[in-house]
């Protein structure tokens, strides 16, 4: 896996940061608005624009990951690590760096 560095950019980590664009890049590849995503998982609008923007601290919790991994067919493993085939144990090291944030 590669090494992402834990150094925050206006609230967000590089690698936070990563994970938030592949999922960005979804949607959009997808055609989905911010607004159908802010409809299914039942947030405001103007949060998705706050998740995707590099400028604020707010990201996706894990249960709105998932539900977007299930609904959507996005590969958890891909979001996460970048690799849909990674091992198990880099899965939970990634997805953990994603939630924990800075150390």
């Amino acid at each position: 896996m590669e090494k992402h560095s834990n150094i925050k950019h206006q609230g967000k980590t590089e690698y936070q940061r990563e994970v938030l664009q592949r999922i960005k890049d979804h949607r959009i590849e997808d055609s989905l608005s911010q607004k159908n995503i802010a409809d299914f998982l039942d947030i405001s609008y103007g949060q998705i624009g706050n998740i995707e923007s590099a400028n604020q601290p707010h990201k996706y919790t894990l249960s709105q990951i998932s539900r977007l991994c299930r609904e959507y067919g996005y590969s958890i493993s891909q979001l996460f690590t970048g690799n849909p085939d990674c091992s198990k144990e880099e899965l939970v090291d990634a997805i953990v760096r994603y939630e924990e944030g800075e150390k």
